[in-house]
């Protein structure tokens, strides 16, 4: 088990402490456990990573019993699982597998409570709300700048109209009869 930010803290049984190693953020190497104290046949550990060899009741048992103490963001704790070669057949081997086992799962610890039902309906309601809204500003700008448009070229059409007569009316002159009485 080991994390990217913070500590895991936990309790192990004391038939563990020959194959428990730790890695700390100092040097990112895992070491063997080297001081310890056994209170009622179990020992605490402290360090950004643990590593033993258990039995699934054990492995279980010190899942149980995991502390995360770290930033207030959270980490990511990583946990990697294996058989150490034995096949899946520890300690007897009556079906034998043809590799070894191993899986690694990651989980995402978090520190903040996670969102109520309640406020993330809410919250999903005013995003709808705003997207209708938003869509229906942009639809009515899109309407009055094409009525705009549209009058622009109506009164281009008219002045030219009206531009085409006037100069129509002054290429034929029209004759006057004048008469003196």
């Amino acid at each position: 088990m080991e994390v990217n930010d913070g500590w895991l803290v936990t309790n192990l049984p004391v038939h563990l402490i020959n194959t428990t190693e730790l890695k700390h953020g100092i040097n990112y190497q895992w070491q063997p456990l080297q001081t310890y104290v056994t209170i009622s046949e179990h020992f605490m550990v402290k360090a950004h990573g643990i590593r033993f060899q258990a039995t699934v009741n054990d492995c279980n048992s010190v899942m149980q019993q995991l502390f995360y103490h770290g930033g207030e963001h959270g980490a990511v704790l990583t946990m990697t699982l294996n058989d150490m070669g034995n096949y899946g057949c520890f300690p007897d081997c009556a079906d034998g597998m043809s590799m070894p086992l191993y899986t690694e799962a990651t989980v995402n610890l978090m520190r903040k409570q996670p969102m109520s039902s309640f406020l993330a309906h809410t919250l999903g309601s005013i995003i709808v709300i705003e997207f209708v809204i938003i869509f229906s500003l942009g639809a009515l700008l899109l309407y009055f700048t094409c009525k705009c448009a549209i009058l622009l070229a109506h009164e281009r059409r008219n002045r030219e109209e009206s531009s085409s007569e006037l100069s129509n009316s002054k290429s034929f002159p029209r004759e006057t009869v004048s008469v003196h009485i």
